[in-house]
């Protein structure tokens, strides 16, 4: 996201300016310019930075369209890739908004090298505006951490409660003739490694650190969980628990550390991973940071012992 000094991002600034244009010289081509660098500077093909941008640039493009009479006139156009036609788009006035706009290409169908995608005019003279995206994932086994205005560390720890008994406790007898084990109790506190395995029926405890170099707002962490255990609580925050992972939404976070922590118990046996904890600025999605993967084994419960007379 630009920052243009307190006047709004690029983007909302183009937007009133094309608003302007629109209404006061739709003819111009400075007015054609401005609704294609609107178009141009989408994130991710469909949107702009912030819904507040989004709905900025919508508002603009709409008045545009209104003014001009821009998209009232059949449109065919036809995509080549390599010089090979893949698929013919066909545009009304009625269909505007709904007819199938979209070319992809996924897995083994975009080879090696370098490619050409040509989009050839066949009906009407009015603009084609296009443009492209590229998403994919990594295969780097474990996941790195990275991020660099805002990190998340996660770490795991085996939370087990226990009674300690030392030479200063003794155990004392009921009336009935029953003999009560006295102790202190304490809750033990162990890290677990990457790909240690704990026992069905433990309860997990994550921590995650959270670092920020500047002040941000509106702050989305999620956590995905392995798939072998149930979440148990939240302690910090707003909350959402999904099927896969936990939302944390945080309204403000001051420049600092902070370390947020949940629950969760294991349940299934097997080996699981957790993919990495991702936080990012809801608003300004470029503030984003994740940490590491975390692989870990689920075993069968284990017995407990019981040493005290029934």
């Amino acid at each position: 996201m630009q920052d243009t000094g307190g006047a709004g991002t690029a983007a909302a600034q183009q937007a009133a300016y094309l608003k302007l244009m629109a209404k006061s010289a739709p003819g111009n081509p400075v007015t054609a310019r401005l609704a294609k660098w609107l178009l141009d500077n989408r994130a991710n093909g469909s949107y702009w930075d912030s819904t507040k941008d989004t709905a900025d640039c919508l508002e603009a493009l709409s008045a545009y369209l209104l003014q001009t009479r821009e998209g009232m006139e059949d449109m065919e156009a036809e995509i080549l890739y390599d010089g090979v036609p893949v698929k013919t788009v066909s545009c009304t006035k009625e269909t505007l908004f709904t007819f199938d706009n979209a070319f992809r290409m996924s897995g083994k169908a975009l080879a090696d090298g370098s490619h050409v995608i040509t989009i050839r005019r066949k009906k009407g003279s009015g603009n084609i505006y296009a443009n492209s995206t590229l998403s994919y994932f990594s295969l780097e086994d474990p996941i790195p951490a990275a991020g660099n205005a805002v990190t998340v560390e996660r770490s795991y720890y085996r939370i087990r409660k226990e009674t300690v008994k030392n030479g200063s406790v003794k155990d004392t007898q009921t009336d009935a003739g029953e003999l009560v084990s006295q102790g202190r109790d304490l809750t033990r506190r162990t890290l677990l490694k990457n790909g240690d395995v704990i026992a069905s029926g433990d309860i997990i405890e994550v921590v995650m650190t959270v670092k920020t170099k500047n002040d941000v707002e509106y702050l989305m962490l999620q956590d995905p969980r392995p798939a072998g255990c149930e979440s148990r609580e939240t302690v910090f925050g707003y909350r959402e628990i999904g099927d896969e992972e936990i939302r944390l939404f945080l309204s403000s976070l001051p420049m600092g550390q902070y370390q947020i922590s949940h629950r969760l118990r294991a349940e299934r046996p097997g080996r699981f991973s957790a993919l990495p904890a991702v936080i990012e600025a809801m608003y300004a999605p470029e503030l984003r940071g994740n940490s590491r993967e975390h692989k870990i084994g689920i075993s069968m419960p284990v017995e407990q012992n019981n040493d005290q007379p029934q």
